[in-house]
């Protein structure tokens, strides 16, 4: 078996975070099934080896193509010709469907398939046996947008990385012992011009309120940091807003830890994982009601979904002083992490796509 993926190792966020659960799937499946892998990542620069083990992937049968498309290309054609099937992570690479013999599946996560795909990408996504998407948002745009047969569409469930999981596993945190305000908020996202992550609103929702009404923290880079960072200003929130860029892991973990609530009123998301790690270290969160977003952040269980306005947004945070709906919310948000979205429960769909992708 082959896959192709946009990156592994090379990026952060929901989509290598995902490669990394589809690589170890495909791992376990390969050797069960005594199968050969080849995993080729256009984006990646060469690992360490460590990386590799812990995927338990070999040297050999790993590609880091370093952005180059003509070796990544290069890569899967030098398999032909080849009975192997063939996974595709993400629609952007739908068009290497065209070149293969055998069965072929593809993965789209989200935004890149609600409106029309560029022709080769959406001829790619039409010829291939299987098309998965991460929600049920997604297999509906699939389906309605995208034209593919029902019949072809498979669900997949996202899951919380493994290296995350002692966040969920360990015993509920006790509220924080810590005058009530200024509220902790926090954001973990890119900031990228053409994605409508909710920032802004965010920022002209504190406008609205009390001077010292919150801190909020917000983690993450991209072309639009420059923007967000002079609309605070003009705002006059340049005291109570902090754009902390890239964050290490344990940076990460540590301002989850620390806020007491999660707020990305996204228009963008196909999922979200960053939802499931707010929800893993027992925080409530804001999301909008768009996308695959509802799917994982439940309104008045796990957190409140709203209307992707500023208005919206200033009324959750007033409603989310209430230290005991914070509590009772992100409690039910550990929870729900604990029992639908920790590994096992990816790798049961992703098993049955392989299954019906790999040649008897």
């Amino acid at each position: 078996m082959i896959a192709v993926l946009s990156s592994l190792f090379g990026a952060k966020g929901g989509i290598p975070a995902f490669n990394q659960l589809l690589v170890r799937t495909l791992v376990q499946f390969c050797r069960a099934e005594r199968q050969p892998l080849r995993v080729i990542a256009l984006t990646d620069e060469p690992p360490a080896n460590e990386l590799l083990g812990a995927l338990g992937l070999l040297p050999s049968e790993y590609v880091p193509c370093k952005g180059a498309r003509v070796r990544c290309v290069a890569a899967l054609v030098s398999s032909r010709p080849s009975r192997q099937s063939l996974v595709l992570g993400h629609v952007n690479l739908a068009p290497l469907a065209l070149l293969w013999p055998a069965p072929v599946a593809v993965i789209a996560h989200g935004i890149e398939v609600w409106t029309p795909l560029p022709l080769l990408r959406r001829r790619g996504v039409q010829v291939a046996d299987w098309v998965a998407g991460v929600s049920a948002h997604t297999i509906d745009r699939l389906i309605h947008i995208q034209q593919i047969d029902p019949q072809r569409c498979v669900r997949l469930l996202n899951a919380l990385p493994e290296h995350q999981f002692p966040a969920v596993l360990e015993p509920e945190p006790l509220p924080a012992d810590r005058p009530a305000s200024p509220l902790q908020l926090l954001t973990i996202t890119r900031l990228c011009r053409g994605e409508p992550k909710g920032v802004d609103l965010v920022l002209s929702a504190l406008a609205r309120l009390p001077a010292g009404f919150a801190q909020y923290n917000v983690v993450g880079e991209g072309t639009d940091r420059a923007r967000l960072t002079a609309l605070a200003n003009e705002l006059g929130l340049q005291d109570h807003v902090r754009f902390l860029g890239q964050a290490t892991d344990a940076v990460r973990d540590e301002l989850l830890r620390a806020c007491d609530l999660f707020v990305l009123p996204s228009s963008c998301e196909g999922f979200g994982i960053v939802y499931l790690e707010a929800m893993a270290h027992g925080k409530p969160c804001i999301a909008a009601a768009v996308g695959g977003a509802p799917e994982v952040v439940l309104h008045e269980q796990t957190g409140l979904v709203i209307a992707p306005t500023p208005e919206a947004v200033q009324l959750a945070l007033c409603r989310l002083t209430d230290p005991a709906l914070r509590t009772r919310l992100g409690a039910a948000g550990r929870q729900r992490v604990r029992t639908r979205f920790l590994p096992p429960a990816f790798e049961a769909p992703m098993l049955a796509l392989l299954r019906r992708l790999s040649p008897s």
